[in-house]
């Protein structure tokens, strides 16, 4: 029945705007696919030797979760709130298990925002093999009513100084090449950019191609 329903309107598109129209409206499709695919990748390395003398505002914290358990009832409903209380508890199990750390962003006690944390290794394939003293950054998100406030640089810096204190070196994370707001964000932290990237999994294998280096971003 969907097949049927594609093919329909296929045609249609097809009578309507010619060989030339479709065809061009099929690579502009396939360009919007691959374009959504681009990543801006970005690093920092974390002289574990410094003294730190960064100054964070009183009323925000951030808070290390390492299971379930720790998580409240006020804050799986604030994170509920974002992506439905199935899809949280399904991502952030399978996340706990391999070792990620959720640290969550609190102003005046109330959870303005969340990012998560793996280190020597990633949830899916990345780009690159990472090593044991390497830290991913993802699944960043500040939520509505708190955005513009600046709490997403606050909150980076907070986990990239909590994690140098782990013992980690280096840290990675990643944004969509759509995503400016978050360019803008990222911009303002101590993440440096170095690449920008795309990935596929073609025939079980994982492919990455580079289109740019830090010097052309």
């Amino acid at each position: 029945m969907l097949k049927k329903f594609w093919r329909a309107r296929f045609f249609k598109y097809y009578h309507q705007h010619g060989f030339i129209g479709t065809v061009g409206r099929i690579f502009r499709e396939i360009w919007l696919v691959i374009s959504k695919k681009r990543f801006v990748l970005y690093y920092v390395d974390l002289p574990i030797s410094s003294t730190d003398k960064r100054t964070f505002p009183s009323n925000v914290q951030v808070l290390p979760k390492y299971n379930m358990e720790e998580i409240n009832t006020d804050e799986m409903n604030v994170l509920a709130s974002y992506r439905g209380i199935d899809v949280i508890k399904y991502h952030a199990k399978k996340r706990f298990d391999k070792g990620a750390i959720l640290w969550l962003a609190k102003i005046d006690g109330k959870t303005a925002g969340m990012i998560w944390s793996l280190r020597g290794r990633t949830m899916e394939p990345y780009y690159f093999f990472l090593t044991d003293n390497d830290v991913h950054l993802f699944d960043n998100e500040i939520f509505k009513d708190y955005r513009g406030r600046g709490i997403n640089t606050v909150l980076i810096e907070r986990v990239l100084l909590e994690l140098k204190n782990m013992g980690a070196i280096r840290a990675f994370i990643s944004t969509n090449l759509r995503n400016k707001a978050e360019q803008r964000s990222l911009g303002k932290t101590s993440f440096k950019k170095f690449a920008l990237a795309r990935k596929f999994h073609i025939l079980n294998r994982d492919i990455s191609i580079w289109s740019k280096t830090a010097t052309d971003l």
